[in-house]
């Protein structure tokens, strides 16, 4: 078993990276095995205008360029969970996390069956701002719309002291907890 951490803030050592390796430890101590990824740490580029979507009925390109995000996508593809943190832009994800989404949006459309679908996964927001509730709502229907095993609760409201800190962590690893729970059962 493994599950793949999308960490999509742009600040390394953020509370998203935190809150993320909280995750990562408590999947660890359950025995799966986890791959944290910095999406920022991948470069990726845009629509190339390479014009191979003009024939295309749906207008979806068929030859995204090989960089950091489709590397992404392809490891995202050979795990059985995901788990994606993005601070919160006026309810939107990170600009890193929404090109990650999007990218897996292609792959998608390049095969038959959705490649994501089963796959267990979990979001991890940072709820200083009052775009997070639309933020993690992002999140979760993008899962749901691929047809992956949502697991519930991991939106995590940021607040000042120490008892924030302790709450945040316990939360951080009951979403580890369930998504191992998940996991397991799939195993069978």
């Amino acid at each position: 078993m493994k599950v793949v951490v999308f960490d999509g803030s742009g600040r390394p050592g953020g509370s998203i990276t935190v809150l993320l390796a909280r995750v990562r430890d408590e999947l660890e101590a359950e025995g799966v095995e986890t791959e944290a990824l910095r999406l920022e740490k991948n470069p990726y580029t845009g629509c190339t205008v390479c014009g191979q979507c003009a024939h295309r009925r749906d207008l979806s390109c068929s030859h995204p360029p090989e960089d950091g995000l489709r590397r992404c996508v392809r490891k995202l593809i050979a795990a059985d969970g995901l788990v994606i943190g993005s601070p919160a832009y006026s309810a939107k994800c990170s600009p890193a996390a929404q090109a990650l989404m999007v990218r897996a949006d292609q792959a998608r459309r390049a095969g038959v069956d959705d490649p994501l679908a089963g796959k267990v996964a979990g979001a991890v927001v940072d709820a200083r701002s009052p775009g997070s509730a639309g933020t993690y709502r992002t999140l979760t229907e993008w899962f749901s719309r691929h047809g992956m095993i949502v697991v519930d609760g991991s939106c995590f409201a940021h607040g000042a002291g120490a008892q924030r800190d302790d709450d945040g962590a316990e939360a951080m690893a009951a979403l580890g907890r369930a998504m191992a729970g998940s996991l397991k059962r799939l195993a069978g």
